[in-house]
């Protein structure tokens, strides 16, 4: 009976290390309610208004995802990792197409004094000082600098101004481990074909990085680049090149935030670099709580953008050629009501614009929105 019992507990003992060595999290966010977008948009002093709204997955707070995480110990100090992140297309019912959207598929390996490896598709370094230095947490309503194209496949946001991709693909990421509360990541990404001997090659390559300072209580200070260059043999050469400042600042009775970024599109093709566009932009932002479940913030956008006539193509950014040189304004208020750790109600109105300077002075871009809904997060 004894031997019975050592054997038991032997088993369970060892089945717990086993347990304790190699995990997998399951996680994701669900956010769902209504949202109405209306678009204006003047050419040559002739407006045009569209309007949108939508019940459901509208993902104005945060876009709803799935995702899969796993960590094991494989000694040392060591751990082999993975994250696979899928994107959940609630809004339609069309059994004809994915519910999923691809967003992050990664594995490395992880050391505690040597940092952090990672391979595949993931986030951009930039995109974690945006997301850390937006007073609304980079959602998806229009009024911020981070604001897309769409909330959820059907509503546009015709004046975005959204200043990097988000993610790279075949991506090697280092991420090192905090030095004084200094933390450096560093990123490559390339993808080349030949499609015969004499047509050359396609490619596209891609790099970056970004530098964190936590070292003091309350203050975060980052800045990150991120530069790709896109090369078609006998047809483009174009290098598009992001820049990220952020800052926050918690005072306790409020957080203060600041963003700045810079994005610049070059011709490379020729025997001079020929700048087709200069994205600038500037967003400042304050978020509080108001009770311990009720939190508000408020954010302002400015900036401006001066493009090369017809380079709407090139640049990827929503601008038609009439607006080679415009300013950009914006602002968000938002507030949150938390029903508990991870379930909240929110509320959330913004507007931007995209005015047409110089030869472009009758045009203007311009978006508002509003979207409440609940959002859920495991």
């Amino acid at each position: 009976m004894k031997k019975s019992l050592l054997a038991v507990a032997a088993i369970g003992a060892f089945a717990s290390a086993a347990q304790a060595q190699s995990s997998v999290t399951v996680y994701g966010i669900m956010d769902v309610g209504y949202s109405a977008v209306t678009n204006n948009t003047t050419t040559n002093g002739t407006e045009v208004k569209t309007k949108a709204s939508s019940t459901g997955a509208v993902s104005g707070q945060q876009s709803s995802r799935i995702g899969f995480r796993g960590v094991e110990d494989i000694g040392g100090g060591t751990s082999a990792v993975f994250t696979i992140e899928q994107g959940l297309n609630a809004w339609s019912e069309n059994q004809t197409a994915s519910p999923f959207t691809s967003r992050v598929v990664f594995a490395g390996l992880s050391d505690k004094k040597l940092g952090s490896a990672y391979f595949g598709r993931q986030y951009q370094s930039i995109h974690s000082l945006v997301s850390a230095s937006s007073a609304g947490g980079a959602n998806n309503t229009v009024g911020a600098l981070y604001s897309g194209a769409s909330s959820n496949g059907t509503m546009a946001n015709s004046s975005t101004v959204r200043p990097y991709a988000v993610y790279i693909d075949n991506a090697i990421t280092y991420v090192s481990p905090n030095f004084a509360g200094v933390t450096l990541e560093v990123q490559t990404g390339q993808k080349s074909s030949t499609t015969s001997e004499t047509s050359g090659t396609t490619s596209g390559v891609e790099s970056g990085g970004s530098v964190k300072y936590e070292g003091v209580k309350n203050l975060f200070v980052g800045y990150g680049v991120s530069q790709k260059a896109t090369v078609v043999p006998g047809t483009s050469n174009v290098r598009v090149t992001a820049q990220v400042l952020a800052a926050t600042y918690d005072f306790g009775i409020a957080k203060a935030f600041f963003t700045g970024t810079q994005t610049k599109v070059d011709n490379m093709a020729g025997a001079s670099v020929v700048n087709l566009s200069d994205l600038k932009l500037m967003e400042l932002g304050v978020k509080a709580p108001v009770t311990k479940a009720i939190n508000v913030w408020a954010s302002g956008l400015s900036g401006s953008v001066n493009s090369g006539t017809n380079n709407a193509a090139q640049t990827g950014y929503n601008f038609t050629a009439y607006q080679a040189h415009g300013d950009i304004r914006g602002f968000q208020l938002g507030t949150e009501y938390m029903l508990s750790k991870r379930t909240n109600l929110y509320g959330i109105y913004g507007q931007q614009s995209i005015t047409g300077k110089d030869a472009a002075s009758n045009d203007k871009i311009a978006s508002s929105q509003y979207a409440l809904g609940v959002r859920h997060t495991f």
